[in-house]
């Protein structure tokens, strides 16, 4: 166990480098990972968001398979408005 814990510190300790926006999802019925580790990356993470999923454990996506490309729309929606234009207007950006 060891190993995980020095692991789990680690990748705790980068949290505060990611630059962009960030989605944290946690389920109330997490026993992976409790809402506190979720709350604690939200708040490591300077632009993150969080959502508190009550009904579901660890796998948000399978357990509602339309909420969380909802909720990552709105995120990105919010982080670039141009974005949130285009899929009104059904304009597509260029593909790279």
């Amino acid at each position: 166990m060891g190993g995980f814990v020095a692991a789990e510190s680690a990748i705790r300790d980068r949290l505060g480098e990611i630059g962009c926006p960030t989605l944290i999802v946690g389920g109330e019925m997490d026993r992976l990972v409790p809402l506190r580790d979720a709350a604690q990356s939200a708040w490591l993470i300077s632009d993150a968001r969080k959502i508190v999923c009550s009904d579901t454990g660890h796998l948000e996506i399978l357990a509602r398979p339309a909420r969380l490309p909802a909720d990552l729309r709105a995120l990105l929606d919010e982080a670039v408005p141009e974005r949130a234009g285009r899929r009104r207007s059904g304009r597509r950006s260029p593909s790279r």
